[in-house]
C-alpha cells in the first residue's frame, strides 16, 4: 500500500518539474562541465522561449540529466537539430499538454 506521504512527494516532483503543463518537455543528456546549462539557455533563449521548469539529475556514469519543460511551441526536429548541432544531446523532446483541472 502507497503512503501519503509517498503520494504527497510524488505530487510535489510533479509540480516541481513541471509534469501535465502545456509547452515543450526537452531531456538532455550532458557532461558534469562547466557552462553547458548556460549553453542550453541561451540557445532556448534565441527561440524567444521561457523555461517554466527545470530539474538536474547525476547519473551513476558522470553525466547529467536536464530535463527542461519549456513555455510555447516550434517545430521540435528543427529544436532538437538547433542542440545537437552544438554537441548537446537531446534523449527526448515532445509537445505537452496540460493535464490540470478545474477544481469546482
Amino acid at each position: 500500500m502507497v503512503s501519503l506521504l509517498t503520494v504527497m512527494y510524488f505530487r510535489a516532483f510533479l509540480e516541481i518539474s513541471g509534469y501535465g503543463e502545456e509547452g515543450i518537455r526537452v531531456r538532455f543528456i550532458t557532461e558534469n562541465e562547466i557552462g553547458v546549462l548556460g549553453k542550453i539557455v541561451s540557445l532556448i533563449v534565441e527561440e524567444n522561449l521561457n523555461i517554466s521548469h527545470t530539474v538536474n539529475i547525476p547519473r551513476k556514469d558522470g553525466k547529467i540529466v536536464i530535463e527542461v519543460q519549456i513555455e510555447g511551441t516550434v517545430d521540435l526536429a528543427t529544436f532538437k537539430q538547433k542542440f545537437e548541432s552544438e554537441n548537446i544531446q537531446v534523449e527526448e523532446i515532445t509537445q505537452t499538454s496540460s493535464k490540470k483541472t478545474v477544481k469546482k
